[in-house]
């Protein structure tokens, strides 16, 4: 099949693409990748692809810092390191602290699944007392998921923190545009089209069929299959249409709730830094 991406953006990526202002080079949310150890998820797909080699990626040490009012912790490349520094911060939950994320490490398969019906706040519950170090694991969920730790689901913090936090930090070439970049070129490569600066209007069905898709500004583009990557409120009420997509629906997405949103504050400077005390950086 012939396959055609619709992209609204000037450039690929979404949430993972860099942008320059006033001379400064800026990623736009995504500050690294993760699951890129020898056996991870993401380095196995770009070897599938035939795209590993392509790519200059580097390594962050550490990946991540959480620093409130009281102290700053970082994650290391080595676990170990990490648990140390945990342990450092809370003494007297040491012992969980390394069968927390040991188990985090080593969760797998059917455990994945016996945690869907869990929050990540009851996860947390069952290892710890000290409010302020549950405080800390649930801050990095926040940002990186949108939702609180009582609102998650304990399958998705686990796995953010197995594949992202615990195996995080690799960053590709001079910036982070360069992974959608050559994961668009690779899809080209493949025979694949894409059009940028294209926004997408309306899903077209007849009788329950899908007949294409009316773009802003650039006509019809007929299709037998549309996959949309919107979310689901503006696929089915706004690309789609509430009178199509039935009450059911309707009163489902009446019913749902956005996620958080995440403030980013963009900094350049002069690379005059010498000045700026340690414990701030």
């Amino acid at each position: 099949m012939k396959v055609l991406i619709v992209e609204k953006n000037a450039k690929p990526g979404g949430y993972c693409t860099s942008f320059k202002r006033g001379g400064f080079a800026f990623d736009a949310c995504v500050h690294s990748l993760g699951s890129l150890r020898e056996d991870g998820i993401l380095r196995t797909i770009l070897r599938e692809l035939d795209i590993e080699k392509r790519l200059e990626i580097k390594r962050n040490n550490p990946s991540d810092i959480i620093i409130t009012p009281d102290f700053k912790i970082h994650f290391w490349n080595d676990l170990g390191n990490t648990i140390k520094e945990f342990q450092g911060h809370f003494p007297k939950e040491a012992n969980k602290i390394e069968e927390f994320f040991n188990f985090i490490i080593n969760c797998q398969g059917i455990t994945f699944s016996r945690l869907a019906s869990l929050t990540f706040q009851s996860l947390l519950d069952r290892y710890f007392n000290d409010e302020k170090l549950k405080a800390v694991l649930s801050l990095l969920l926040l940002g990186n998921a949108g939702l609180p730790a009582k609102q998650l689901s304990a399958t998705v913090g686990v796995y953010i923190y197995k594949e992202f936090m615990f195996d995080g930090g690799y960053y590709p070439d001079c910036s982070i545009q360069s992974f959608p970049d050559i994961l668009v070129a690779r899809y080209k490569e493949f025979g694949g089209d894409i059009i940028f600066s294209s926004t997408a209007k309306k899903i077209k069905l007849q009788d329950n069929k899908v007949e294409g898709v009316e773009l802003v500004n650039k006509g019809f583009i007929p299709s037998k299959y549309v996959i949309s990557n919107a979310d689901a409120t503006q696929t089915y009420t706004g690309l789609i249409g509430k009178e199509l997509i039935g009450e059911k629906t309707a009163n489902k997405l009446k019913s749902m709730v956005p996620s958080h949103s995440a403030f980013i504050l963009y900094l350049g400077t002069d690379g005059q830094t010498k000045n700026i005390p340690k414990d701030s950086m």
